[in-house]
């Protein structure tokens, strides 16, 4: 429903342990990098119900000598 919302949402997006920078672009809310989690956590005060927001984000990743699985 349009009238119902949600309040203090966040949202976590996980990155690969190697990322050395990001940019990430939203229009709604903001969206910071959490280094100690890898991590991009998007805030929200209040999000409308029955929409939708979009979050576009460019990570640099730093080249590896060991080949590891991300998980």
């Amino acid at each position: 429903s349009p009238t119902v919302y949600g309040t203090k949402v966040v949202v976590k997006i996980p990155t690969p342990p190697n990322t050395a920078q990001q940019q990430v672009r939203v229009k709604f809310g903001k969206v910071r990098y959490d280094a100690t989690e890898n991590c991009f956590n998007w805030i929200m005060k209040k999000f409308p119900g029955q929409q939708t927001f979009d979050l576009i984000a460019n990570v640099t990743l730093i080249g590896t000598v060991v080949k590891k699985p991300w998980s």
